[in-house]
């Protein structure tokens, strides 16, 4: 396939793909991303992972405070990937950690699906 078709090709495949996911929620998309690659992560802030090593479902953080996870992601958090930002997680009895910016980490086991809550400064 000669390199302008190819080109031709792939530009129009990344301009559905983004115009599918534009069409979703920062949440809908969240809860929807079972499956997705390690580590994959739109959130402008970061993503808690379902699974260790940044697998199955993600959920995207996008709001900078203090906030409590959905219901539906109330213990679940097994790992967390940081962009721009440090990001402190919770659990009912306090605090699980501060996540530097620009890290990629498994939770430790005792703290694994114990997250209720997260903070970001803003």
């Amino acid at each position: 396939m000669p390199r302008t078709r190819r080109r031709a090709a792939i530009t129009a495949t990344l301009t559905a793909l983004a115009a599918s996911s534009a069409l979703l929620s920062p949440a809908t998309a969240a809860a929807g991303t079972a499956g997705v690659t390690a580590w994959e992560c739109q959130g402008l802030y970061g993503c808690l992972y379902e699974d260790a090593g940044g697998q199955t479902s993600r959920y995207e953080l996008y709001a900078c405070g203090t906030k409590d996870l959905p219901t539906e992601w109330k213990y679940r958090v097994s790992s967390i990937q940081t962009k721009s930002r440090t990001v402190r997680l919770y659990k009912n009895d306090g605090v699980i950690g501060d996540f530097a910016p620009n890290v990629r980490r498994d939770l430790f086991r005792g703290d694994n699906d114990l997250a209720v809550k997260y903070s970001i400064p803003c």
